[in-house]
């Protein structure tokens, strides 16, 4: 099997005429077998160069459709995050000490579900893993106007922390893929720029809604409606134009989705690969850098620790 060797019909890039046009690669099943799925698509070897002014073209249309539909995923998130502060004040029946493990809850499901969530997310196609996690916690969160005791609560609180513990690391990966290193940060920025918006709307919502009785609901179960229903209508974009890496990227064209990949390529980057390599986790484990970001992430949200509103 090592010995025999396939064909690959790609598109070899003529980038010093800013054309692409057909040709066919011929790389052994050896050297393909391990690498990303980019690479099996352009091949080991490359013609040229990317001019800047296609590239800044390419990096134009991610930023109308990937960092839009990323924001939005982390805006849903942190809102959906906030609604239990909301409730509080706004009837919900959950109180004293059921009340602060509610809170517990959610990071106790986010702490169990984590890690092998993002080793399915790294098994499964990202964009439609990520959607369908956003739909499944909109219909958790709508959920949470359902019942009126503490423990279904206590579980629906689990089942939502679990469902979301994808979103950061997922969105972390499909900047990294459509990205360079030196394009990601503002990107990612945004996501945290998306906190303060949702604490801004939430608060505005909330606080209409705490003065609207027409509906017959109490204020907290017409704000969890709300949010759970945002949350599904994100999931349902996310999994219609959110592409599983540049090689999925339907509003690229077939030369564009080149570049796309042969900017990160240049970067040394990758895009997708559905192996868990030993070497590369040891590798990442034993790099201070990593544990420096650990430490930063930590410090960061510690601050949250102390914004949980206790009730007596």
């Amino acid at each position: 099997m090592d010995a025999m060797s396939y064909s690959l019909t790609g598109l070899r890039r003529s980038f010093n005429d800013e054309k692409i046009e057909e040709d066919t690669f011929q790389t052994s099943a050896s050297e393909l077998g391990d690498k990303d799925e980019a690479l099996k698509l352009v091949g080991l070897e490359r013609t040229g160069g990317i001019s800047e002014e296609l590239s800044r073209k390419v990096r134009w249309k991610l930023d109308l459709v990937i960092t839009p539909l990323c924001a939005a995923v982390y805006f849903t998130q942190y809102l959906d995050k906030n609604v239990l502060n909301y409730a509080s004040i706004m009837g919900l029946p959950i109180t004293g000490q059921h009340y602060n493990l509610a809170a517990l809850a959610f990071y106790l499901g986010f702490l169990i579900w984590v890690f092998p969530t993002m080793y399915i997310s790294q098994k499964l196609r990202l964009g439609k893993y990520l959607g369908t996690n956003i739909v499944l916690w909109g219909i958790i969160m709508m959920l949470h106007a359902v019942p009126n005791s503490f423990g279904p609560f206590f579980v629906l609180r689990i089942l939502l922390g679990m469902l979301e513990s994808c979103v950061s690391p997922t969105l972390v990966l499909i900047v990294s893929m459509f990205y360079k290193k030196n394009e990601q940060a503002r990107r990612i920025s945004w996501f945290y720029f998306m906190t303060g918006v949702a604490n801004i709307v939430g608060g505005f919502v909330a606080y209409g809604i705490s003065f609207d009785s027409r509906a017959g609901l109490a204020p907290y179960k017409i704000l969890y409606l709300l949010c759970g229903a945002l949350a599904i209508a994100v999931g349902v974009s996310v999994l219609i134009w959110l592409p599983d890496s540049p090689l999925y990227a339907r509003f690229l064209s077939p030369e564009e989705r080149i570049v796309a990949v042969e900017r990160v390529r240049d970067d040394q980057g990758g895009t997708e690969n559905k192996r868990l390599k030993k070497e590369q986790l040891k590798e990442a484990l034993l790099d201070i850098r990593t544990w420096i970001i650990v430490l930063s992430t930590l410090i960061s949200l510690s601050k949250l620790w102390f914004s949980l509103p206790l009730t007596e």
